[in-house]
């Protein structure tokens, strides 16, 4: 028999268990109904950003998801209003709509969808749990761009000791089936040059068909003296370049951006880091891992 995959819904001050070992949900008084529509297709549709929201720009469509699902709720001592109480807290009001991870554990790991109510939660009316002893409620979780995630790779690389350009390497790989956009903090902890990679892994035409393909297959980034700590963000939804004394950090990188991904499916590769100043310096790389719902549940 295979085993059942846990699902939990994940808040900021609870964590509710939604499918798996039985005996646990029948003693919170919780359970999910049936299966989920949206849980496991890609279906979405495009709404633009009216203005700036967390480093996306205005104005551009981004995909927005629905999962839909109903919870089974009903009387384990304090009455059925108990797990009703639980469930409101957890995904908040019209006024106040919480974020909320949907997070499934199988085989492969945990993975998990992020967001938050579409509209209000809307409970069975034939039910009344103060009188039945149980409830039930459909919730509609608004998500977007509508990926799974699973624990991102962080890894942290200091300065390798002596003078001028010192090269340290980092092993990354994206085993998902989605396009990886690395994350660099550059940390001078003094004053200190650096050189992060941006290498083209063979996807040169996907920008411009007049480029050779691995013509950029070791193109790095130098940044100007720093001493303060800078934030690349590779993907080119977010602001590239910020420092954190919020000096014009893009200014002085004369129009250098990075421009390609890592790609779907990339085994560990080594790539290199560059430090030219303080010996106490470090660059952390910080790639999130995301998957469609067809590559990333087993």
């Amino acid at each position: 028999m295979a085993a059942v995959a846990l699902i939990e819904l994940v808040g900021e001050k609870d964590t509710i268990p939604v499918s798996g070992k039985l005996e646990a949900l029948r003693r919170q008084g919780i359970a999910l109904a049936e299966n989920p529509r949206g849980m496991w297709g890609t279906a979405f549709t495009a709404r633009a950003i009216p203005t700036s929201q967390g480093g996306l720009p205005g104005g551009v469509d981004i995909p927005v998801g629905e999962l839909v699902f109903e919870l089974d709720m009903w009387d384990v001592g304090d009455g059925a209003g108990s797990p009703v109480s639980r469930v409101r807290k957890l995904f908040g009001s019209m006024w106040h709509r919480n974020t909320v991870k949907w997070r499934h554990t199988g085989k492969d790991g945990a993975r998990w969808l992020t967001g938050k109510l579409a509209r209000e939660l809307e409970f069975a009316p034939d039910l009344d749990w103060e009188v039945d002893g149980e409830a039930k409620v459909t919730v509609t979780l608004q998500i977007l761009d509508p990926l799974y995630e699973s624990r991102a790779l962080t890894l942290l690389v200091d300065h390798p000791g002596g003078g001028g350009w010192q090269t340290a390497w980092v092993n990354v790989s994206n085993p998902t089936d989605q396009l990886g956009w690395p994350e660099w903090s550059l940390i001078p902890n003094g004053s200190c040059k650096f050189r992060f990679p941006d290498f083209s892994w063979g996807r040169e035409q996907t920008i411009d068909l007049s480029w050779a393909v691995n013509q950029f297959d070791d193109r790095m980034i130098e940044t100007p003296n720093l001493s303060v700590n800078w934030s690349v963000m590779s993907d080119p939804r977010y602001d590239t370049y910020v420092a954190a004394d919020l000096s014009n950090a893009p200014g002085q990188m004369a129009g250098v951006f990075p421009l390609f991904p890592i790609p779907p499916r990339t085994k560990k590769t080594l790539i290199p880091v560059q430090f030219n100043g303080s010996t106490s310096a470090q660059i952390e790389l910080h790639l999130r891992r995301f998957w469609s719902a067809e590559g990333g549940l087993r």
